[in-house]
């Protein structure tokens, strides 16, 4: 796949970040013309919650293992109707998450790589569902995105490069109780962008596609550690073997990822 289609979408991946960032300020920003007209078809947001935590990352191939440390950044808006219908186009709920991270890189091929930066989001739109087994459900779709830097030497002398995963899902969410989340979701599509050309000028820039995988997600009840409410929760991704791509058919091997971290509100 040529470098252009590549930079290309890492621009794109970086324009819908940034959109959305931008759209949230504004709908956030608006509330208070929402409350000043209020037409049958208002809509008021509210930020229902905002969370900082620390978590583990764990993301395995075959032969090759990334993890480390991470810090986290969650917002979670609320919508509500102000007149007497809502919208049939705005979702219920908009959530948007941030993961910053140093990790460390290991392959039985190419050796280890310690301190590789990886940045890390996440935006979800939801709508309400009908109730399923005493349950409220949402649903809708979450875009998700992941950047590490593998640049730099291996311990066997390797070189590395940039790669950018950019996945979209299908997500259904539920809160089995007021302070529990369980999310459960299956992959639409994904993207693999890796800039080979950085480890050798004799390769090349691709993307892979990936159109199989599947992502879980829980968030336990806080607990109370000296008057501070921290919030465990887990997330386990399986992502399956992606296209060939090219006269070599490089491709994505499948991988899991594992996610552990702790969240407190503020």
């Amino acid at each position: 796949m040529p470098a252009f289609s590549s930079h290309n979408r890492w621009r794109y991946s970086a324009g819908s970040v940034l959109a959305l960032g931008f759209g949230l300020a504004n709908v956030c920003g608006g509330v208070q013309a929402s409350e000043a007209v209020q037409t049958p078809h208002s809509l008021q947001w509210s930020l229902a919650d905002k969370r900082v935590g620390l978590a583990w990352l764990r993301y395995r191939e075959p032969i090759m293992h990334l993890q480390g440390p991470a810090l986290t950044l969650q917002l979670d808006w609320q919508g509500t109707r102000l007149g007497t219908q809502r919208p049939g186009w705005a979702p219920d709920a908009l959530s948007a998450e941030l993961l910053l991270a140093r990790l460390h890189y290991s392959s039985a091929d190419t050796g280890s790589l310690s301190g590789v930066p990886a940045v890390g989001w996440r935006v979800s739109a939801l709508w309400q569902m009908p109730e399923v087994a005493g349950h409220a459900w949402r649903l809708g779709p979450q875009y998700e995105g992941l950047w590490n830097d593998l640049r730099g030497t291996t311990s066997t002398g390797h070189q590395g490069y940039e790669r950018l995963s950019n996945k979209l899902w299908l997500v259904a969410q539920a809160r089995p109780a007021p302070e529990r989340l369980l999310e459960l979701g299956l992959l639409v599509r994904g993207w693999q962008d890796s800039w080979l050309s950085q480890a050798s000028s004799q390769l090349p820039d691709i993307t892979n596609v990936q159109k199989r995988g599947l992502t879980l997600h829980y968030r336990h009840s806080p607990w109370t550690l000296q008057n501070t409410a921290l919030a465990p929760w887990v997330r386990y991704t399986q992502i399956g073997t992606s296209d060939f791509v090219g006269l070599q058919r490089w491709y994505e091997p499948r991988n899991r990822t594992l996610e552990l971290g702790v969240q407190a509100s503020f």
